[in-house]
């Protein structure tokens, strides 16, 4: 079986990285006898300037587009998801989430709280900016003490951050969320499962004829 390697460039405050990552793992499951998907997740700050206590909500308002709630709705149903931006009061700043997830090695825990963290803010309405917050979302999933210590003592993680950051820029990859598979296909943007499916398919069969 082909192992796929991709590259998922997010953001926690995006919602459509929250819609994309669950379909992206959805994907895994629909093509596990196809081929193998070794994801790795990859930090990139939409809004870096956001000040550390955060903005509110209202400061955003006028980056939404028209009919973007119903798209968001209707893409979230169908991974079977909800945001619930009613209850969300202000805009964190997502270093310090991502600065979090970082500090996990396993890739399947480090998107399991990606996932959380997401689920947290966009179901719940939780600030995730707070490490307090944090800290029960890493709990939630069984994170091991000495992450969180590490987490709360230190500054690590934030260079991982940065040069994640400067390889999407390097490499022209701005859109949220992002797949880089492989190295050689950048898919942007959130689009269809049928779309990303068609795009890992055309992928396997590069590898076959090398």
């Amino acid at each position: 079986m082909k192992t796929i390697h991709l590259e998922f460039f997010f953001d926690l405050i995006c919602p459509w990285c929250f819609i994309g990552l669950n379909r992206l793992l959805r994907i895994e499951q629909e093509l596990l006898q196809e081929l193998y998907l070794d994801i790795e997740l990859k930090s990139y700050l939409l809004y870096p300037e956001i000040p550390i206590e955060g903005v509110p909500k209202e400061a955003f308002a006028k980056k939404t587009k028209p009919g973007m709630a119903k798209s968001l709705k209707f893409e979230a149903e169908e991974e079977g998801i909800s945001i619930n931006y009613r209850l969300i009061k202000k805009i964190p700043r997502s270093i310090e989430p991502h600065r979090l997830f970082q500090l996990i090695k396993n890739k399947k825990l480090k998107i399991n709280m990606a996932n959380e963290i997401m689920r947290s803010y966009f179901t719940d309405g939780t600030n995730i900016g707070n490490q307090d917050e944090l800290i029960q979302s890493a709990q939630n999933i069984g994170i091991n003490q000495s992450v969180i210590e590490e987490f709360l003592s230190t500054e690590n993680g934030q260079g991982q951050i940065e040069i994640d950051r400067k390889f999407a820029k390097e490499n022209f990859i701005s859109q949220m969320p992002s797949i880089n598979i492989d190295q050689k296909i950048i898919m942007p943007g959130l689009q269809s499962a049928d779309t990303w499916k068609s795009y890992l398919r055309r992928a396997k069969d590069l590898k076959q004829s090398n």
